[in-house]
């Protein structure tokens, strides 16, 4: 209402708008400023989203009163969803093409496959033990 007032409300709506909307280059990127503050905010809200999102759960902060660890894991995988929403919004939101994404998740996903290959290399072991029934005895006693 102060810049209408003062006539100036156009001016400075356009110089704004201008502003966010021109393109930048860094490198091979291009970006604008309005695409970068929308990636952050949106980081920003699926962040706070994830933080809060237990009270919908039923928990009230008393770590004592949520024992179920269904209800945990539950709440950890919803987390876990909603940040993964939030950064490829995000990413989507920037202009940052997803070719470039899916190299930095592709060599992530071999450090985490080999860095983890003791670990399901013994949940399988379990499994199968897990599963295996011993053999009878050949000789039957009388």
């Amino acid at each position: 209402m102060f810049t209408t007032n003062l006539n100036i409300y156009e001016t400075l709506s356009d110089t704004i708008t201008q502003f966010l909307t021109l393109p930048r280059t860094i490198g091979s990127f291009t970006f604008t400023l309005s695409g970068a503050l929308l990636s952050v905010g949106i980081i920003w809200i699926a962040n706070f989203l994830q933080k809060y999102i237990a009270f919908f759960f039923g928990d009230v902060g008393d770590d004592a009163s949520f024992d179920n660890k269904g209800q945990r894991s539950r709440l950890l995988v919803t987390r876990l969803i909603l940040l993964t929403l939030g950064f490829l919004l995000a990413v989507a939101a920037s202009g940052l093409s997803m070719d470039r994404i899916t190299v930095v998740l592709g060599a992530l996903g071999v450090g985490i496959g080999l860095g983890l290959q003791s670990i399901v290399n013994n949940f399988v072991s379990g499994i199968i033990l897990i599963f295996d029934v011993p053999s009878a005895p050949a000789i039957r006693w009388r």
